[in-house]
């Protein structure tokens, strides 16, 4: 999965958004207010570790 299907699937749920509560590099998606996933800037850049 690319980062970007990833972002596209997140943003797939009723109500997701996307936000960088912790700054820049860490996008955290929640669904009500309440977090279900993370994706941090060395995953968006491709690498698998």
């Amino acid at each position: 999965m690319t980062p970007q299907q990833f972002i596209d699937a997140a943003l797939w749920f009723p109500e997701a958004v996307g936000t960088e509560p912790f700054g820049p590099g860490t996008l955290v998606y929640k669904v009500a207010g309440t977090m279900f996933a993370l994706l941090g800037e060395r995953n968006r850049e491709g690498s698998r570790s």
